[in-house]
Formats: structure tokens, sequence, C-alpha cells
């Protein structure tokens, strides 16, 4: 946060990463950050197969030309077939 930002929005922050938020995410099918509470609700979360890291694919420099790029990425591509314009 800003040092401008309202006490009452940095207490929500700070509260997100608590146990009993995560806890609630995770309950909600969302995979938590907290270590304790992610290990706590691993059966949940199975690891995926074929799970890979953005390194092994390029790195973010690569993927970041070839999926965002607003003009030539994949996604500039998908939106354009679908009619919707990537002009800034």
């Amino acid at each position: 946060m800003t040092k401008d930002a309202a006490p009452e929005a940095q207490a929500f922050l700070d509260y997100l990463l608590t146990p009993p938020a995560q806890q609630k995410f995770a309950d909600w099918g969302y995979r938590p950050v907290d270590e304790a509470t992610a290990k706590k609700n691993e059966s949940k979360f199975k690891v995926p197969s074929g799970l890979f890291t953005i390194d092994e694919i390029g790195g973010w420099d690569k993927l970041n030309d070839a999926v965002f790029d607003p003009e030539k990425g994949s996604i500039a591509k998908i939106e354009e077939d679908a009619g919707v314009s990537t002009a800034k």
C-alpha cells in the first residue's frame, strides 16, 4: 500500500494473509499462500500433472512478447479474431 492508503484498506490487506482469511480462501477453492494453511489443506489441492515453470518455456521476456504483446501476441490475435480492438 502507499503511505496515503486508508487505514481500513491497509487493515483489510493485512487480514488477507492471516491464517483465518487464508482458510476462507481454501474453503472457497483457492490455493492458500500461507504455508501452514496450505499444508492443512493440501488434500484439496493436488499438484497437477505436467506442471512446469515459466523458465522451462522460455522465461517472462519471451512469454510477454509471444502472449501479451498488444500487436503481435497471441491474446491480441484472439481478440482481433473476436472483433475486439487492441488499439490503445
